[in-house]
């Protein structure tokens, strides 16, 4: 099955920093509907299309490709 416009995606991912210290549990998840529906950054979501199942990957994502620059 390929990752298309319309398929809900199940990730299991591992979030770390610069520093590669873990920033969640291990072998988290994330489900999300595939196609420009705003579940998911939209980097990630174009490294993903036309995916097959069970596709592996690292991705490092800048600021302006998830939420911007930290604001305290």
């Amino acid at each position: 099955m390929r990752i298309d416009p319309g398929t809900v995606v199940t990730l299991e991912y591992e979030l770390r920093n610069a520093d590669g210290e873990s920033l969640e549990e291990a072998d988290a998840r994330l489900a999300y509907l595939h196609g420009g529906y705003g579940g998911i950054f939209p980097k990630v979501e174009a490294a993903l299309a036309g995916q097959a199942v069970g596709h592996g990957m690292d991705m490092t994502l800048e600021p302006d490709d998830a939420f911007g620059e930290y604001d305290a």
